[in-house]
């Protein structure tokens, strides 16, 4: 088993997932400011 690509295999997914994380708050922020600007 290759450990080394294990790891940058599971780094990869956690920068993948960091985005898509980061996208959501930012959809998430946008409605609230909308929402508060209502």
């Amino acid at each position: 088993m290759d450990y080394k690509k294990v790891l940058e295999n599971q780094m990869e997914q956690n920068k993948e997932i960091q985005m898509k994380i980061k996208t959501n708050l930012n959809e998430i922020t946008t409605k609230l400011e909308e929402a508060t600007d209502n």
